[in-house]
Order: C-alpha cells, then sequence, then structure tokens
C-alpha cells in the first residue's frame, strides 16, 4: 500500500459513505509530500491530550473542519499517514471521535425516526468513546508501546497492540461495522467488492502472546 493507494482508497471510501446518507460533511485526502490528510494547517496535539475535556477535544475538531469525514450523527473520522521518500509507511493515525452530545440526532430527531440506517446511534445508553488506532516504530516499547496498536477513550497508557497498521479499508470497516451496522448492511455488498492491500505485520512475537487485535 504506497500514498497514491491510500489517497484513491480514501476517495472511494468517502464518495461510498457519502451516497449511502451515513456521511454529512467531508474533506477529500491530498498528498503534501507525503504527508496523507486533508488541506489545511492543522494542530493535532489537543486530541491527544489527556488533561483536556473530551467536549473540548471534539468542539476544536468540529469548529476547524479537522476531519475526513462528519457522520450524520456528529462523529468525526480523521485518517493520516505519513510515508518517507521511498514511499514507505513510517506513521499513521486513525481516528474515531464520536459526538458528546449527539447533536445531530437532537437537531434532527424527526428525519431519524423512519430510517432504520440510523438505528445503531439513537438509543439514550449509549456512551460516546474516541478510538484511536496508531502505528510509529519510532516509539516502539516491546508490549507497552506496540508499533501498532488502538487506544480506546483517551486513555493514556491503553495501547492494545495490533498485528499491523490499518489501511483505510480497514479502520472504515471496524467503524461502520461495529457503530453503524444498519448502515453497513446497507452497503456491505460495495464493500466486498474493495480489495484493499494490507501492511505487513509489525507485531513481535512476545507482543502476540498477549490480548491483541489480529485481522490477518
Amino acid at each position: 500500500m504506497n500514498k497514491k493507494d491510500i489517497v484513491k482508497e480514501i476517495t472511494y471510501l468517502t464518495t461510498l459513505l457519502v451516497e449511502c446518507g451515513l456521511v454529512e460533511k467531508q474533506n477529500l485526502p491530498s498528498d503534501n509530500n507525503g504527508q496523507i490528510y486533508i488541506s489545511g494547517d492543522f494542530d493535532h496535539s489537543i486530541s491527544l491530550k489527556t488533561n483536556v475535556n473530551y467536549r473540548d477535544i471534539y468542539k476544536v475538531l468540529r469548529e476547524q473542519n479537522n476531519y475526513n469525514l462528519l457522520f450524520l450523527d456528529g462523529a468525526i473520522v480523521q485518517i493520516m499517514y505519513k510515508f518517507d521518500n521511498r514511499n514507505n509507511l513510517i506513521k499513521s493515525r486513525l481516528c474515531y471521535f464520536p459526538c458528546p452530545d449527539l447533536l445531530s440526532f437532537d437537531e434532527g430527531e424527526d428525519s431519524y425516526d423512519n430510517d432504520d440506517i440510523y438505528a445503531d446511534i439513537i438509543h439514550n445508553n449509549i456512551l460516546p468513546t474516541a478510538i484511536r488506532f496508531d502505528f510509529d516504530p519510532s516509539c516502539h516499547e516491546e508490549v507497552f508501546h506496540s508499533c501498532s496498536h488502538v487506544t480506546f477513550g483517551q486513555y493514556k497508557n491503553c495501547r492494545i497492540p495490533v498485528t499491523a497498521p490499518l489501511t483505510p479499508f480497514r479502520f472504515i470497516d471496524f467503524i461502520i461495522r461495529n457503530f453503524y451496522h444498519n448502515g453497513f448492511r446497507s452497503i456491505i455488498n460495495d464493500f466486498n467488492k474493495i480489495k484493499t492491500k494490507d501492511f505487513s505485520t509489525s507485531m513481535t512475537k512476545l507482543e502476540s502472546e498477549i490480548i491483541h487485535l489480529n485481522y490477518f
């Protein structure tokens, strides 16, 4: 999977999610000297801070339009990759920030009532939890800080090993399959046509012997 593949896959997935009605707003990816994200100068450090209220983090990202995808329930998705001059992946960050108050649903409740595609996002007992998949070999500390890992809920030391960096398809598939399942079922045939090129494993043997996420 190289830079061109990444941009192409993100663009295709964005179009698909807009067409099926899950995404309200979108920003298409761009390649800035090997940094794959959207156009603009953003400070991403706020989303990594553990001493900032989650609502404040979400508010800043939303107001800056600092996202690839804005789902109809207000959830934000960021898809970032960094490649070196040899087209090798050196870092990635794939984030899902659900709306802390389900603002979009509250503002347009009537439009959701009769559409099964939104059934997963309108229940009062849902607890919004941020999810972030990171890949950064430069910070590797075996078991404690795996090259590829997933963090739930902005916990500082939550780093669950993942077998390899996720492609855009793997990440979006994980999000909509588990959190927008009715919407996923409506586009499953289109998803099954996607043939992603997975990255090579980055997990050590010792990391594979503890609880981890494996998609190979």
